[in-house]
Formats: structure tokens, C-alpha cells, sequence
């Protein structure tokens, strides 16, 4: 390292880059025995018409083996990633059964009431076992309006990487873990307080070495996931138009959720507590405390595995529109679907107030996409926008400017310094976001030809501060939601023999 030509140039001998880069290779095996039987058909008549029922059982058994690379075995990747081998099994046994009563049929307002039912006992050898069930209500008042809704309830035992992952380490910045740098100019009391009451100095910059993050399974901690779910909606299709249109009220609610909290998370939680230092995120982490310590003030490690969180809700309305028709010697479909959000929380733990995550990043008030095709013949032109409401994590931090985070303490700057304390403001927020993606496909006998772009317009992700509570590909959100790659072409061709 203290070799010139390296040090100015970046290259590296033969002996040298052989010693320093390869390839690193994992293996991972995933099997699954499925069996399992069922029978169908009709029991009996009523005067609507016949009740059918299925009756079935069904067995798994899953296993993972993933054997990550001898270095990251072994631990020789500095900086970087170590990871442990990652191997087990579960087994599976299901009993289950649907049925559907037809109520009323041909009456008046009544042109279909029917019933659906269907129940499952489930029985993990990991978990034990639970009983799930769903009704359904299916109402034709006339032939262009319908009432559905449903209540059901589900089950499911964490994935066996949730379960048997090994420990794996990783790095994340100081600053990208400590709420604590430059606790003074922080905005939230429960921070200044907590911050200060550990000794660190104001202006604090926690100039260390990157903070060591751990991430395991939960075999042995972790509980199967339950939810309830309620659904009602409306189909409106007119006997004259070409139109169809839906809308459907939900509310889901998960009970003891599988999730990570995410190492930032989890140390902002500690100090952001009114009960610091008895806080349970407070014992997932560990700080150098030491004044005599080379690394002191430095969070050394951080557990970030898998847990049960206490609940989260979601709440909604999904709206579907379709419009179909003729246009001379072209058949034209548009359909439209938006969910827009009514509620979206989170409770961490029971004792802990839940978080309104309704409208901030990852939770958006509200996205939509729109399909819309053009066809004659083998030729099919297709034209689609998605598009994503605004969303901000302003409220998280409350606001979006503060003192400048990360430099020096401004009440002792230089007069060098005295430009980089004024306050600054941070992007915390994603406008609102539309894509447009077009194609043209060729459907022949025997083969299919597609080509088209992607992201037409060549849309760039919105851009985020660093510490804006978001996940980020160099300045851009890295989410889903978001394309990250730009205008991109493609062309595909299927043939069938």
C-alpha cells in the first residue's frame, strides 16, 4: 500500500491482484416434497342451484442449505460482508375445505345471492398448528350491479431463511447509524437529552470506523404471522356501455409481523425513547463508552435480525376502471387502477404508541397504473403509465431544515467554518412520479415477437439527502416504486413447436 506507483497510478502487480480480487462463489439448495389429494363436485340442489364443496389435504416439507463463500466463511473479506452457513428444514400438514351456497336466485333485487366458505387447519412442526378460515358474501342485485365482501383470517410460519439464516455482518457508516452526531443541534429533546446524558461532547462528529451490523435468523424466537382481513365492494357495469367499473374497501391487520427494524432504526429508536436507557431497542446495540478508548463513542455493533413486531394495519380502497369497445377495424381496451391508502401503521411493541406511516416514503398515499391497448389483427399496440403520488419523511424528522449535521459544533466554529454551520434544508421527499412504457408485439401461429421501451420518457428517481430515512442508490431512492435504470429498449421472440 505504501508503494508509489500504486498509490498514483491504483494498479496493482500480478502477485498483488491475485492476493486482493478473485471471485467469490456461493451455492444455495432450496428443496420441496409437495403431496396431497382432493375431491370435488356437487352434495346437493337447493332452489338456486347446486352446493359444491372441495375436500382436501395437502403435505410439505422444505428445506435450505446456503453455503456462502470460503472468504465470507471465513471471515477474509475486510470491509465487507461475512456470512455463515444457512441450513434447515420444516415440515407441513394441511387439511382443508370450500363450499358455496347458493342463496336466492331470479327474485326481485336478488338475481344472485351466494355464500362461499372455506376453512384450513394447518400444523407446522416448528409452530404447531392454527386454523384459518374465509366467508364470502356475493350479491347480483341486477345485472349491472353487484355487492361482494369478505372476512378472513390467514396464517404463516416465517420462511425457513427467516428461521435458520446464519449470522451475517455487514458495515454501515457512523453517520448512518448514530442520531447522536451533533446531538445539540438535533430538533428532538428526547435526542439532546439522551445523547447528552452519556457523556458525549456537543458538537459531537463520531469520526470511527464503520459500525459492525449482525443479522441472524429467529429459529427458536420467532411466531407465525396472523392477520384478518375485511373486503367490500361494488361492480357497476352498465347495460349500455362498454364500461365496467369496481371499488373495493379493505383493512388488513397483521399481528406479530416477521421484519427487521434496520440498524439506523433501531439505535434512533434507543435515544429518540423517553424510557432510554430501559428501551428494548437500547439492548440490540452497543456503543464505546470508554474515554480512554481509541474508538470512543463509536457504535461497535448493531443486531439487526429477524423478529416479531406487534401489529401492523393497512387500510384502503382499490378502484378499477375498464373501457372496451370497437373502433372500426380496432379493438381498444383501457383499464385503469388506482389504490388510494385510508391508513397505514405499525406498532413495534405492545407497550409502545403505534406509528402513523401513512403518506411518508415506502407508504405512498396513493399509486396508480393505466393499460391501454390498441389491436387489429396479429398486430397489438400497448401503451402503460404508472404513476406514484408524493410522499415525505419530513414528519419523521420534524421538518426539513436543520443545523448543519456532521461538521463541527457552530457555537465554537472558526470564522473558516462559519459558512458550513448556517442551517441547510434536506430533501426528504418524493414528488409525485409517472413512467411511460411502449410496445408493439407481432402474434404469428407459431411465434410471438415483442419490442418496445421502457420508461419512455427516461424519468429519473427523485433524489434524496443522505439520513433521509430512505434507501438510496447513490443520491437516487432506491425503491421498487422508482425506476433506477432509465430508458431502456428490448425485443422479445417466443416460438412454439
Amino acid at each position: 500500500m505504501f508503494n508509489p506507483t500504486t498509490i498514483t497510478t491504483g494498479q496493482f502487480s500480478a502477485a498483488e491482484s491475485a492476493f486482493l480480487f478473485g471471485r467469490e462463489t456461493g451455492n444455495t439448495s432450496y428443496d420441496q416434497t409437495l403431496y396431497g389429494a382432493s375431491v370435488n363436485g356437487n352434495l346437493f340442489n337447493l332452489p338456486a342451484g347446486a352446493v359444491a364443496v372441495s375436500l382436501g389435504f395437502e403435505g410439505r416439507k422444505d428445506s435450505i442449505d446456503d453455503i456462502p463463500g470460503f472468504n465470507a466463511r471465513n471471515g477474509n473479506l475486510w470491509g465487507s460482508t461475512s456470512a455463515g452457513r444457512t441450513k434447515g428444514s420444516d415440515q407441513v400438514k394441511e387439511f382443508f375445505g370450500e363450499t358455496e351456497l347458493p342463496l336466492l336466485s331470479d327474485k326481485f333485487l336478488f338475481k344472485r345471492l351466494s355464500l362461499s366458505g372455506s376453512a384450513r387447519w394447518t400444523d407446522y412442526d416448528s409452530y404447531g398448528s392454527d386454523t384459518t378460515y374465509k366467508l364470502g358474501l356475493n350479491w347480483q342485485i341486477v345485472d349491472s350491479l353487484r355487492l361482494r365482501g369478505s372476512y378472513g383470517t390467514s396464517f404463516r410460519a416465517p420462511a425457513l431463511f427467516e428461521l435458520y439464516l446464519a449470522n451475517q455482518t455487514g458495515f454501515l457508516g457512523q453517520t448512518s447509524v448514530d442520531p447522536c452526531i451533533n446531538w445539540n443541534l438535533s430538533s428532538d429533546p428526547q435526542i439532546v437529552a439522551n445523547c447528552g446524558s452519556i457523556g458525549l461532547p456537543q458538537g459531537w462528529l463520531n469520526p470511527n470506523s464503520s459500525a459492525l451490523i449482525v443479522t441472524g435468523g429467529g429459529a427458536g424466537v420467532l411466531t407465525a404471522e396472523t392477520s384478518k382481513a375485511w373486503t367490500a365492494g361494488i361492480v357497476f357495469t352498465p347495460k349500455d356501455w362498454p364500461l365496467s367499473i369496481a371499488a373495493d374497501w379493505w383493512r388488513i391487520e397483521v399481528d406479530n409481523q416477521v421484519a427487521q427494524f434496520g440498524a439506523g432504526n433501531i439505535v434512533g429508536s434507543c435515544y429518540g425513547s423517553e424510557d432510554f436507557p430501559n428501551d428494548p431497542f437500547c439492548a440490540l446495540f452497543t456503543r464505546e463508552l470508554n474515554p480512554t478508548a481509541p474508538n470512543y463513542g463509536q457504535i461497535t455493533q448493531v443486531l439487526n435480525s429477524y423478529v416479531n413486531i406487534s401489529n401492523q394495519t393497512a387500510e384502503g380502497v382499490d378502484y378499477n376502471i375498464r373501457w372496451q369497445q370497437k373502433l372500426g377495424a380496432y379493438n381498444f381496451t383501457a383499464n385503469a387502477q388506482v389504490t388510494y391508502m385510508l391508513a397505514a401503521s405499525s406498532q413495534t411493541f405492545k407497550d409502545f404508541p403505534a406509528d402513523n406511516d401513512l403518506d411518508i416514503i415506502y407508504s405512498n398515499k396513493w399509486v396508480s397504473s393505466i393499460d391501454m391497448r390498441l389491436e387489429r389483427g396479429p398486430w397489438t399496440l400497448n401503451w402503460s403509465i404508472d404513476a406514484f403520488s408524493k410522499a415525505s419523511n419530513d414528519r419523521l424528522f420534524g421538518g426539513d431544515v436543520f443545523g448543519w449535521r456532521g461538521f463541527t459544533n457552530c457555537a465554537t466554529a472558526t470564522a473558516a467554518q462559519v459558512p458550513s454551520c448556517v442551517e441547510a434544508r434536506y430533501d426528504q421527499t418524493t414528488n409525485m412520479h409517472i413512467t411511460h412504457d411502449l410496445s408493439v408485439r407481432y402474434t404469428g401461429d407459431k411465434y410471438t415477437v415483442i419490442a418496445g421501451v421502457q420508461n419512455l420518457l427516461n424519468e429519473d428517481p427523485p433524489l434524496l439527502s443522505t439520513g433521509s430515512g430512505a434507501l438510496r442508490q447513490g443520491n437516487s431512492i432506491y425503491l421498487s416504486n422508482y425506476d433506477v435504470l432509465g430508458r431502456r429498449f428490448f425485443i422479445s421472440a417466443d416460438y412454439r413447436f
